[in-house]
């Protein structure tokens, strides 16, 4: 079949959104279709539409279904939906016109009604762990933040929270993310100038991100909202503690029994963490062991099955289009 996946974002910008999408095209080529990836701008007929993002996809999803009833249309639930959707009718429709639902974790199908569930697939992000091992630097305890410059990203979180570490403290926060909101990069490049403990480096590619992440002592998550970070699979298959708000977009991924959560809202409750990550290492042992049970769902071979199973059902559609798409191509 001819796969056409969709990012908002354009080729080579720096978002999880393109780290799937490319993943995904790898992932679906193996499995023996032609996969295209385009941005939202981009024509191309293919036999089914892979939608990453409800909000800024829900045009083109509705324009699908009225072009090509017959086309199976499966779309993306990322943190930006999950925290729009209540007051997003285009995207509301989109979802609900959809073949399939993706989440990327199970607590997501909470944010959306019951009759979406119904057609709802979880499909967590996979991550292959780096193949030569990364030694963490020792003249320095580095934590990567992995976060474009959005407000839901919470990025300034991280940056606060280390400002209330002791001054014995050899913490050094490393910040890698996309300029989205300008006013931010105001903020962050205000804060990186008082605060030695701090550093942001803007987007960097994916890649070296990988290996930047590896060879830190810990990940920091501070999301005030998650559809599901690819990020937090690529740290728990390499091994990298991981500090993360108590949200549900990662409580779905790590459990609700993870020891490394902290408040979204709350620096001196991040500060904390850090504070034991850095002083104790019993407490890093327990925070890699916890990640051992959701590492196993971040496995390619299971985000393979899943594709597997929803393209065929997928197929199947092609040959039999619902009730719901014959109505629309009379509308």
């Amino acid at each position: 079949m001819k796969i056409r996946i969709v990012s908002p974002f354009p080729e080579g910008f720096p978002s999880g959104s393109n780290v799937t999408a490319y993943r995904w095209a790898r992932l679906l080529a193996s499995l023996g279709h032609e996969v295209a990836v385009t941005d939202l701008d981009h024509d191309y007929a293919g036999d089914i539409l892979v939608a990453l993002g409800a909000v800024p996809c829900a045009p083109l999803v509705l324009s699908s279904y009225r072009q090509a009833p017959r086309r199976p249309v499966i779309v993306a639930l990322t943190g930006t939906d999950l925290a729009l959707l209540p007051r997003h009718t285009a995207a509301q429709s989109a979802i609900d016109l959809a073949s399939r639902v993706i989440v990327f974790q199970p607590a997501a199908l909470d944010s959306v009604a019951r009759t979406v569930r119904q057609h709802s697939e979880v499909i967590y992000q996979a991550a292959q762990p780096l193949k030569s091992a990364q030694l963490p630097r020792r003249d320095v305890f580095v934590v990567t933040l992995a976060a474009s410059l959005r407000v839901e990203k919470n990025p300034l979180l991280a940056a606060r929270a280390a400002r209330r570490l002791p001054l014995s403290s050899q913490i050094r926060i490393e910040h890698f993310g996309a300029v989205v909101d300008e006013s931010l990069a105001e903020e962050v490049r205000t804060e990186m100038a008082g605060n030695g403990r701090y550093h942001w480096a803007g987007a960097i590619p994916h890649p070296s991100l990988r290996k930047r992440l590896a060879a830190s002592h810990g990940l920091i998550v501070p999301s005030t909202v998650e559809g599901g970070a690819n990020v937090i699979s690529e740290a728990a298959v390499d091994g990298v503690p991981i500090l993360a708000s108590r949200i549900p977009g990662n409580v779905g991924i790590l459990g609700d029994q993870y020891p490394g959560y902290f408040t979204s809202s709350d620096p001196d409750s991040l500060a904390e963490l850090l504070r034991l990550l850095e002083t104790s290492p019993d407490f890093s042992r327990r925070l890699r062991a916890a990640l051992e049970p959701a590492a196993r769902n971040f496995r390619p071979s299971e985000e393979k099955k899943r594709w597997r199973r929803l393209l065929a059902a997928m197929a199947a559609k092609i040959e039999k289009p619902s009730a719901l798409a014959k109505g629309l191509s009379t509308s």
